[in-house]
């Protein structure tokens, strides 16, 4: 997670179009840390739900709904040569898009 949350320092630093460098960079620091210790302090669920939402969301996003779109694009949109690596065709590439909808829901459902 420090990875993460340095790498958030970096992302917010290029948004905000500023040379963070020196004591800067500590106050960007204090802008990525301090909001997430002060909602922890309140409530600790709060940031152990928010794991699980970005943990089972993100997974069904990135490893799911993402891989399946750009393959059917790519395959059935763009007409891409390529040798198929996942058989089955379009109902196979149908049912991963449902299951990974299928997980999203339930992530959403059961956890807000």
């Amino acid at each position: 997670m420090l990875g993460v949350a340095f790498s958030m320092v970096d992302f917010l630093g290029d948004g905000l179009k500023e040379s963070w460098l020196g004591r800067q960079r500590l106050l960007l620091c204090l802008l990525v840390f301090v909001p997430p210790l002060f909602l922890t302090a309140i409530d600790p669920k709060i940031f152990v739900m928010a794991l699980g939402f970005a943990g089972g969301f993100g997974e069904a996003f990135l490893n799911g709904i993402v891989p399946v779109s750009l393959v059917w694009v790519g395959r059935y949109w763009r007409k891409l040569e390529g040798p198929e690596q996942i058989p089955g065709g379009k109902w196979m590439l149908g049912l991963l898009f449902i299951l990974a909808l299928i997980v999203a829901g339930f992530e959403i459902a059961f956890v807000l």
